[in-house]
């Protein structure tokens, strides 16, 4: 709470518990983790990706997923 304001980057991924994900794709809660960003003033979001075979692909559909199925405000 008190550091809130040094936060200006937030890494997000997402995955099962048996594999690694596109984001928007996995069990992880991204719009929780959006929404606590925007409150919290984080001006970046980085997309991780870690799944199998991974790629750039896969970080454009998490990207594309975030567009399409969250609110980012």
């Amino acid at each position: 709470e008190k550091r809130r304001e040094d936060i200006t980057l937030v890494h997000i991924k997402d995955g099962t518990k048996e594999v690694r994900t596109a984001v928007g794709e996995g069990i992880v809660d991204i719009q929780s983790i959006l929404d606590t960003s925007a409150e919290i003033g984080a001006q970046w979001l980085i997309v991780e990706d870690e799944s199998e075979p991974g790629g750039l692909d896969s970080v454009a559909r998490g990207i594309r997923n975030l567009k399409e199925k969250f609110t980012v405000r």
